[in-house]
């Protein structure tokens, strides 16, 4: 009897799997053996991603319509009541490009008097920065006060600038860094 050989067959499977791992970092991706237990596993995950990347992204969109919102005095459950009764149908993530790219006309959604008397209550309560005084309530959803410790690159200022002692200096890093994540604050200014 003829002897089979069954290279191909085998080298097709093979590379099929290693097709699968060819990113992978070191014999991952071109050992079969190992590159069969590390594609099996990636599967596994991907299925699983799938899942989280739109549990992510919805919850970042919500974080970010939240923020914006209590800058003009609203909450996210009423804000949503409110589109209801509008029978507005846009969805929580064009909401949240729209506050991106064109907050003039998220604007334009909010109820004008409510945002005018936001207004009028920001404008009352806002306070001018000196160098003497501390910035004690540090949040990233005041934009008004993280905007003074930010230079025109879009860099956070350094401490010999600033005159803050490192603790509070950590506190308005940490909350420019968020309110850029959230989308509060641009990563660099735009100059005409």
């Amino acid at each position: 009897m003829t002897r089979v050989k069954r290279g191909s067959v085998a080298r097709r499977r093979r590379k099929k799997v290693l097709l699968i791992t060819s990113g992978a970092i070191g014999s991952n991706s071109y050992l079969f053996r190992i590159a069969q237990q590390h594609a099996i596993k990636a599967i596994r995950y991907s299925y699983r991603g799938r899942r989280e990347r739109k549990r992510f992204y919805r919850s970042l969109w919500l974080v970010r319509l939240n923020a914006r919102l209590q800058v003009y005095g609203w909450n996210y459950s009423s804000f949503s009541s409110y589109l209801r009764q509008k029978n507005c149908l846009l969805n929580r993530k064009i909401l949240a490009q729209i506050i991106l790219y064109d907050p003039i006309s998220f604007q334009r959604l909010l109820d004008l008097p409510k945002l005018i008397i936001c207004f009028i209550y920001m404008y009352l309560t806002a306070r001018k920065k000196t160098t003497s005084e501390r910035p004690y309530m540090i949040s990233y959803k005041n934009i008004n006060l993280l905007r003074h410790y930010v230079g025109f690159t879009g860099k956070i200022l350094p401490r010999r600038i600033t005159k803050l002692n490192a603790k509070e200096h950590r506190a308005i890093a940490k909350a420019i860094r968020r309110a850029r994540r959230v989308g509060l604050l641009p990563f660099v200014w735009l100059t005409y």
